[in-house]
């Protein structure tokens, strides 16, 4: 049978560990913050790439003169609007929406806080059993 000092040693290895699983945590909360804020910003960049696209198109067609050149410009307002339907529809595709949320790690409570260090334990010490 282990010593209290045996298990007291025990405990303190374990908190030293639950306590670096906690900074690991929080940095990955940082990191994943940071992409986040990453894929947030590309998502405004390819939206508003998608609205020029659409706006040239557009003007394309207002300035196309009737005729042959007319109906090449026409077509190509056309082939503007499919390319930047295709890009709207990737991104829609790839993009979770706003209601998922990420799984929580297994054992882990939902209303954990995860900033606050556990409280630390008294050392092992013979008084302690």
């Amino acid at each position: 049978m282990p010593s209290y000092a045996d298990i007291g040693n025990m405990f303190q290895t374990i908190y030293r560990e639950m306590q670096t699983t906690n900074e690991r945590m929080r940095t990955m909360a940082d990191e994943l913050e940071r992409l986040r804020k990453s894929v947030e910003k590309n998502n405004s960049t390819i939206d508003s790439a998608i609205t020029a696209f659409s706006g040239i198109a557009e003007q394309i067609r207002n300035m196309a003169p009737s005729g042959p050149k007319g109906e090449e410009l026409t077509k190509l307002a056309d082939d503007l609007d499919a390319k930047s339907g295709a890009l709207a529809a990737a991104i829609a595709a790839n993009t979770p929406s706003e209601s998922a949320e990420a799984p929580k790690p297994a054992g882990q409570d939902a209303n954990a806080d995860l900033t606050q260090a556990p409280e630390t334990p008294p050392p092992a010490t013979d008084e302690n059993r």
